[in-house]
């Protein structure tokens, strides 16, 4: 003989009440929370401009004072101290790693990679070609660019061997950073003008924000940084996270330049400002305040979880004493 389920009276009410809970919570986690940015300045001293280029992820920045010659800076714990390879004219610290080591490049007449690991300087020049090294990763990989004489060439070093990246159909490559996975974030050149990319698992994907695009850094968990320019020619940077992009733009600012993201999604870079009727350069520190600003989807399913619980209660436990009859 079958027996058939025949739910209480009670049960339906029950049920609304767990679904009216599902929705509440669902409401609470429907969408990513919002990030702003805290900014610290960085200003080398007795420096008229200052350009910081990398950014690890115990908050130490590597950059250099720009133009065209000088020295370039290791800022930590409020201290910056100079790095310069010896004999050179200039030198750019462009990139530095959880250990502490520094690529870049310098010149004593023409460009030069190096990597600067526990006091020492490593030249690292790709063979015949001028050569800048523009990314370290914790594993001691390298990235860059050189010049063959025609054209200009990605490259990652690693093992001790150099392999040429080259976005097919362009003009130039430039590779500008590499993440401890060996995903390769830069730009490239071609008909249709400049272009970001993330070279991964051997295939290369486009990125670009309307306008003119740089790809700058990849951290770990694959969030990009950049610039790029709008249809007026105004710098701004951005941030490249799950699809989306975000415009970083310092407060203020005339342009802004977002140069290297840790994993901790800080930005560095640098940015223009005017003061009176000159523009100075700044370097920055942007720090994600994270903010959980419910948005309209999760109003909406909040209410909606409100008002099932508050029917689903009130069939469960009936109408007050004061209001039977």
């Amino acid at each position: 003989m079958s027996r058939h389920f025949s739910p209480s009276p009670r049960f339906i009410p029950l049920m609304w009440l767990v679904l009216s809970m599902f929705i509440l919570s669902s409401g609470a986690v429907a969408d990513p929370p919002a990030a702003t940015y805290s900014f610290t300045i960085l200003e080398v001293p007795g420096a008229t401009s200052t350009i910081p280029t990398s950014i690890n992820n115990d908050g130490q920045v590597v950059g250099h004072p720009g133009g065209v010659g000088g020295s370039s800076f290791i800022y930590g714990n409020g201290t910056f101290t100079t790095l310069d390879v010896p004999g050179a004219v200039r030198t750019s610290a462009e990139s530095i790693n959880n250990h502490g080591q520094v690529a870049g490049w310098y010149d004593d007449s023409s460009p030069h990679g190096f990597v600067y690991s526990n006091g020492t300087f490593t030249t690292l020049d790709v063979p015949g070609t001028t050569t800048q090294a523009k990314s370290i990763n914790d594993g001691g990989q390298v990235v860059g660019d050189y010049f063959d004489g025609s054209r200009g060439y990605g490259f990652v070093y690693s093992n001790g061997a150099f392999t040429t990246l080259g976005v097919p159909g362009a003009t130039g490559t430039s590779a500008t950073d590499i993440n401890d996975s060996g995903q390769v974030a830069g730009f490239y050149l071609d008909g249709s003008g400049q272009h970001g990319f993330v070279y991964s698992n051997g295939a290369f994907t486009t990125l670009d924000v309307p306008g003119v695009t740089l790809a700058t850094d990849i951290n770990d968990s694959g969030q990009v940084t950049g610039l790029y320019y709008d249809n007026d020619s105004v710098g701004h940077g951005f941030v490249y996270s799950n699809g989306t992009f975000t415009t970083l733009d310092v407060p203020g600012a005339v342009r802004t330049y977002a140069e290297s993201i840790n994993n901790h999604g800080q930005v560095t870079g640098y940015y223009h400002a005017r003061v009176g009727s000159s523009i100075y350069t700044y370097g920055f520190i942007a720090t994600p305040m994270v903010t959980d600003i419910p948005t309209l989807s999760q109003w909406a399913l909040l209410l909606a979880g409100l008002l099932l619980a508050g029917i689903a209660w009130r069939a469960l436990v009936g109408r007050p004493p004061a209001l039977r009859r």
